[in-house]
């Protein structure tokens, strides 16, 4: 109830015209983001018995981010990802360089999403017909997802298939570092 109630207020402030201009970003990584997330979740991850495998490497390039909406767009998938997933829940999360991007893909075994409805599941209040009605939620999520991304000059996609799971890949610009006086001199 609490994240939802949270995901509500969240999506009123990011339809605010001076939203953008007055959220600050700062240089993060974006394994530390995962494992405070991972953190806060802890207890669900375990009272729903998740088999988690993560793969962040340590040596990932920062991004320009906000922490605290960065943890709620991976608390909201990670939370999907437990909502929908089948028996013996299993989640992976696996983040790599790409050229100027760090991608971070979270990836579940659960009921998947039907074809027809991938193209609006990032709609506000959207929710695929096969799921309404069978699990709490407002369709506010994914959403919140598309626009913190928006936000953080992101890319989402999605990869799903019915009855075998879901993937969700979030493609980050990596943060750009200023040339040193001695690389510019050409030391």
């Amino acid at each position: 109830l609490i994240r939802l109630i949270n995901n509500l207020l969240l999506s009123v402030k990011v339809e605010r015209e001076d939203f953008h201009g007055t959220t600050s970003l700062a240089p993060m990584s974006l394994g530390d983001v995962v494992a405070q997330t991972f953190r806060f979740m802890e207890r669900e991850l375990k009272s729903k018995n998740v088999e988690l495998q993560v793969d962040v490497p340590a040596n990932l390039p920062s991004i320009e981010g906000n922490l605290d909406l960065l943890y709620q767009v991976f608390q909201n998938l990670i939370a999907n990802a437990i909502k929908f997933s089948a028996k013996g829940p299993r989640i992976e999360v696996v983040a790599r360089e790409e050229g100027d991007t760090v991608s971070i893909s979270i990836s579940d075994n659960g009921v998947g999403i039907e074809e027809q409805a991938l193209t609006k599941i990032f709609q506000k209040f959207y929710r695929a017909e096969s799921q309404a009605g069978k699990r709490p939620g407002l369709g506010i999520g994914l959403y919140l997802v598309q626009k913190l991304m928006d936000l953080h000059h992101g890319e989402i996609k999605v990869v799903s298939k019915l009855n075998e799971g879901t993937t969700f890949t979030l493609a980050f610009p990596k943060l750009k570092v200023a040339p040193t006086l001695s690389q510019t001199a050409g030391g």
